[in-house]
């Protein structure tokens, strides 16, 4: 597979996280602070994805489980659950991991476009793969990771 970029690379930050033990990352820029999970409100009748909402300093923050919006059964929550509040379109939203990993900086030349036999149409957020180490990091878009609807279903059910 050819890398995403052939020229004038870019180097990137990476933050990444774990779900059921596959490495996931998205570009540090975008993570605004982790949390240890707390009281999540269940939201009636929202998208499956969706945990629920928290209040975090007075503001509601919808939370979504990355399990569930990668098709990853879900489990319960343990010591190294944590919550990756991240930006998108001017909100604050909250993603539920297994476990925060590292800050890795990468090149854009050593990222691989997704196989398209591997990864179905609605995995339009994952937008690369790159080696880590002895391990695959499967790079996310932030921004493909809920739709406004969806958050928009859950704050107003």
């Amino acid at each position: 597979m050819p890398p995403l970029r052939d020229s004038q690379s870019e180097i990137l930050q990476i933050g990444t996280f774990s779900l059921d033990n596959q490495l996931y990352g998205v570009n540090i820029l975008r993570m605004r602070e982790i949390l240890l999970p707390q009281d999540i409100v269940r939201v009636p009748r929202a998208p499956q994805i969706m945990e629920g909402v928290i209040n975090l300093r007075g503001q509601v923050i919808p939370i979504v489980s990355l399990r569930a919006r990668m098709d990853i059964p879900v489990r319960p929550f343990d010591k190294k659950t944590r919550i990756i509040n991240i930006e998108l379109n001017d909100m604050i939203v909250g993603f539920l991991v297994d476990s925060i990993e590292h800050i890795h900086t990468i090149s854009t030349a050593d990222i691989q476009e997704p196989p398209t036999t591997l990864f179905a149409a609605d995995s339009e957020c994952v937008t690369g793969i790159a080696q880590i180490g002895d391990k695959m990091l499967v790079l996310l878009d932030a921004d493909k990771l809920v739709s406004t609807e969806e958050l928009q279903e859950s704050l107003i059910s």
